[in-house]
């Protein structure tokens, strides 16, 4: 247990390794986000990540695609659960 402390404590000290940390949170919490967008906001961030990575060559327009990918199936997944609770609004008037 020491050693793990020792360790912890060591990568705490470590403004790159701390700074890491804070961007991986950030991706998480971006794609947290966009699961919770409506549809029509979500049309928006698609179409800009799409304009982003036609701009761009490489890794960095590799990674401008998979976020547009990542906004079009959060984007599926948004009109499903809009079609899901139409439907379900329908059920209880039977």
């Amino acid at each position: 247990m020491p050693r793990i402390r020792m360790n912890v404590r060591d990568a705490l000290q470590s403004p790159e390794t701390v700074t890491a940390c804070a961007v991986l949170q950030h991706v998480h919490d971006a794609m947290t986000l966009l699961t919770t967008l409506p549809p029509p906001v979500l049309e928006a961030v698609r179409d800009e990540f799409d304009r982003l990575a036609r701009e761009r060559t490489g890794p960095r327009g590799e990674l401008k695609r998979a976020w547009f990918n990542y906004v079009q199936q959060a984007l599926a997944d948004a009109r499903l659960r809009d079609q899901q609770d139409t439907f379900g609004m329908y059920r209880e008037l039977r």
